[in-house]
Formats: structure tokens, C-alpha cells, sequence
């Protein structure tokens, strides 16, 4: 015996609606990769070299982008790595900048003291300025026509974490009122920050 005409239609609403949602997911699925992977371009100097715009904007943002520049030394080969030193520098700052609003969020959520916070932060900073940033690599060198050696260096966010984590370990031994303080619970708001913060020069 043949179905209802009502039940048949029901049905046919049921998977159509299923289709859709199935489509949906689909098509969110293709976009969002393009949307995430675009970096901004706003702390990239206008007269950077075409080479440095086009590395940065092949790189993803699971990445720290650092830019150095420099010129004027006794050798080539000298002012590359003066270039790529400023470069590791530039990461270095965000580190910096990923850790106070680590602290600051940390704080927000925790009774620790705020001088205990303050020298916990102090302690983190100058083991990160000290750092050579394992798992950094250098992703181009370039010179412009005015003689200026450009740099471009990243680091991966979980290269990005360890330093973190390294340097927090280090800062508990020194601050005990800060011992059991675990300030990378929100390192993926600070990473995404940092990231959207754009590519930093030095």
C-alpha cells in the first residue's frame, strides 16, 4: 500500500534539510582554511623588498614572523647575521608582549600577588631575551636597491610554547610566591594576538 502523501512529504523535508546542513559544513570546511592562513600585511614596511611581502604572506598562523634589517658592516656576511639577529630580536619582543597578557589574564583569574607577578615577569623576560629560539629558521634574505639587508626569520607556535614554558620553569625557581603559577593556560589567546598583530621589524 502506498504511503500517505503527508508522510512522503515530511520525509522529503527531513533529508532535504539534512542536504543542506551536510552542504553547509562542507562549504565552511573549504573557507575556513583560506580565511585563516591570511597574515596581516599592517607591520610590514612599505619599502620592504617584493621577496620579504611574499614570504610572509606564504606563512601560516601557527607562526611568529620576525623582520630584521640592517646595513652599513664590514662584510656581507656580517650584516646577514646582524639582519637575522635583529629578526630573532623581533620575535623575542613578542614573546614578551605574549607573556604580559599571559600574566595579565592569569591575574585576572588568581590571588597571586602583584610584585610576585611583576618579578615573575621579569624573570621570564630576560631568560627569552637571552634565548636563541630553538626550532626558529631563517625564511629570507634579501637585499634592497639601497643597500639594506633584509631578514625574514619564524617560529612555530609549539617552538613558541616551549620557549614559554622553559622560561616559566626557570622564573618559578626565582619567584617562590609565583611557584605554582602556570601562565600558558591562555597562551592560545596570546599567540593568536600576537599573530594578528601582524609580522614585527627590528
Amino acid at each position: 500500500m502506498d504511503k500517505p502523501p503527508e508522510k512522503c512529504y515530511i520525509r522529503y523535508m527531513k533529508i532535504k534539510k539534512i542536504t543542506l546542513l551536510i552542504l553547509m559544513i562542507f562549504g565552511a570546511a573549504i573557507l575556513m582554511p583560506a580565511c585563516g592562513y591570511k597574515l596581516p600585511q599592517s607591520r610590514v614596511p612599505s619599502d620592504a623588498p617584493a621577496e620579504i611581502k611574499r614570504a610572509v604572506r606564504k606563512e601560516s598562523r601557527n607562526v611568529l614572523i620576525g623582520i630584521g634589517k640592517a646595513t652599513g658592516t664590514a662584510t656581507s656576511q656580517l650584516t646577514e647575521t646582524l639582519a637575522v639577529a635583529r629578526a630573532r630580536t623581533a620575535i623575542s619582543r613578542q614573546l614578551n608582549s605574549m607573556v604580559r597578557d599571559m600574566i595579565t589574564a592569569y591575574r585576572a583569574e588568581s590571588s597571586l600577588d602583584p610584585a610576585a607577578a611583576l618579578a615573575f615577569e621579569d624573570n621570564i623576560t630576560v631568560v627569552l631575551s637571552g634565548s636563541t629560539l630553538t626550532g626558529s629558521a631563517v625564511r629570507s634574505v634579501v637585499k634592497d636597491d639601497k643597500g639594506t639587508l633584509w631578514a625574514m626569520v619564524i617560529l612555530p607556535k609549539r617552538n613558541a610554547l616551549m620557549e614559554i614554558e622553559r622560561a616559566q620553569n626557570q622564573a618559578r625557581t626565582r619567584v617562590p610566591a609565583a611557584s605554582n603559577v602556570d601562565i600558558t593556560v591562555n597562551i592560545e589567546n596570546a599567540f593568536n594576538t600576537a599573530v594578528s598583530a601582524g609580522p614585527q621589524v627590528h
